[in-house]
């Protein structure tokens, strides 16, 4: 299912819960951020796009974060951006490897 932008309307869903869900933003602020977070992603699926390269710490893989289904949709959603999209590349650093400065 997909909202009227071309987003897929779950991607919205989560984001809007993830954003609401540290209390810490009214609801018109989560809408804005929201909508300026889907905006920023569609610069990833434009002709030429920049590359972008995202390196996460493998501990947030394991911090649950709006729920076991919200988790399991957004690491989907990672998954299949960097199969359709080349010039996205998410790296992952192990906890072995410990702190970095």
């Amino acid at each position: 299912m997909r909202s009227g932008r071309g987003q897929p309307r779950c991607g919205r869903v989560q984001l809007r819960a993830l954003l609401a869900s540290g209390g810490l933003l009214t609801a018109e602020q989560v809408e804005e951020q929201v909508a300026t977070r889907l905006a920023r992603q569609e610069i990833l699926t434009r002709p030429d796009p920049p590359m972008f390269t995202a390196v996460l710490d493998e501990r947030v893989l394991h911090q649950p974060v709006g729920g076991a289904e919200v988790m399991r949709d957004q690491l989907r959603h990672i998954v299949k951006l960097c199969a359709e999209q080349p010039r996205v590349r998410i790296q992952v650093v192990p906890t072995s490897v410990g702190a970095r400065s």
